[in-house]
């Protein structure tokens, strides 16, 4: 083979068989500056948004917070030094057409991807939804049992609310209202299998039961028994619905007519089952889906209502019920959220009933010495047994 000494002794092609490759088109003039005006307007449009009238965005239904105020900037030198912070989180939980983008954000994850848009809702089958905040995650795969210290602290504590208020001649009545998993783990993906066999529920159930002589209620089930003939929880919804509110009633009412006799309890036969518009619950709204996944709404009207009168008080969900055509005097009722659809059942039972919003740590005695009520009824769901024992 021939050494080539120099690049002159390389082979050259002939000038008509080189092939130059074309260069790149570049865009019309005013092509580019339209595509520059549409970036430009596309950036400006959520905060020209903000600027108009009437724009407020105080509440995220998606995210169930309140969001973040326009901060405030004061004369001393810490609020100057924290108002870019807060100026950035505030725009970034107000900025203009937030909700609809959330929304089709949540229809492209929900609908294309079959996934949660929202780190506390997980997507179960045929359409159910469950909460997945801390404490449902706990409660669903019974991932932190019980010691025996935290039974025994738990006995002491409903033991000690249960004897100061027998002392006074007041009944105690501690009612467990059971997470929607529990009662429809059929529909719970796979991945959130237990962990440890039993759930803090069951653990404090059996303990009480075995070494207590509380008067307290596990409706697991009997909502498991009702939910053979009808959809007793909303699948877009962390709560029950009238159907299972009417269960919880009827087992309460029975522990109530155990020390108060005189108590007649209702019967399913005596309302008729009306279906409303159908709503959105509150874990659609946290997809950012409201409106596009709907429940069934059922509703029980009582054929012969009693006339019971229901009003607000307070800056803690309160409630004041009265009836006078009521067998029972007075009774306070201490609840979450799942206590409200028992509003209308119980309320018919006492002449004055007083609703306060309060979880399974509170106790309010100065407001139960003041009503001086026959009957405590304690209500919380089961996975705010997930926290600490209360003291």
């Amino acid at each position: 083979m021939e050494d080539l000494k120099s690049a002159d002794d390389l082979p050259r092609c002939p000038d008509d068989e080189l092939k130059v490759l074309p260069s790149r088109k570049s865009l019309n003039p005013y092509s580019e500056i339209v595509l520059v005006m549409l970036f430009i307007i596309s950036i400006s449009l959520p905060t020209a948004r903000m600027a108009l009238p009437g724009y407020s965005n105080h509440w995220s239904a998606a995210e169930q917070a309140t969001l973040a105020p326009f901060p405030k900037i004061g004369p001393d030198l810490a609020t100057i030094k924290a108002f870019p912070h807060s100026f950035k989180r505030y725009f970034q939980e107000n900025f203009g057409f937030r909700k609809p983008l959330l929304y089709w954000h949540g229809v492209f994850k929900y609908s294309w991807l079959k996934v949660s848009s929202s780190p506390f809702v997980i997507l179960g089958q045929g359409g159910w939804l469950f909460f997945a905040d801390e404490a449902s995650m706990e409660s669903l795969r019974c991932s932190k049992p019980f010691t025996n210290e935290q039974l025994a602290q738990w006995k002491r504590t409903l033991e000690l609310r249960n004897e100061v208020l027998s002392k006074d001649g007041m009944k105690y009545l501690v009612v467990v209202v059971p997470d929607k998993h529990t009662i429809y783990p059929e529909y719970v993906p796979s991945a959130y299998a237990r962990i440890n066999e039993k759930s803090r529920r069951e653990q404090l159930i059996e303990y009480l039961e075995a070494n207590s002589r509380l008067a307290i209620i596990d409706l697991t089930e009997p909502l498991k028994k009702a939910k053979t003939a009808n959809e007793i929880y909303f699948r877009t919804d962390t709560h029950w619905n009238d159907l299972g509110a009417f269960v919880a009633y009827q087992e309460i009412g029975r522990q109530i007519g155990n020390w108060y006799p005189q108590i007649q309890l209702r019967s399913r036969s005596e309302f008729n089952l009306a279906h409303a518009v159908s709503k959105s619950g509150d874990l659609a709204r946290m997809l950012g889906l409201e409106g596009l996944l709907t429940d069934k709404l059922p509703q029980l009207v009582s054929q012969v209502p009693r006339n019971t009168h229901v009003t607000s008080f307070g800056s803690l969900h309160g409630y004041i019920a009265q009836c006078q055509e009521a067998e029972l005097s007075t009774a306070v009722i201490l609840r979450d959220s799942f206590g409200n659809a028992l509003i209308p059942f119980l309320s018919e039972h006492f002449r004055r009933a007083i609703y306060l919003w309060a979880n399974v740590y509170a106790f309010p005695q100065d407001i139960i010495q003041r009503e001086r009520p026959q009957v405590v009824i304690h209500e919380f769901v089961e996975r705010l047994l997930a926290g600490a024992t209360p003291p």
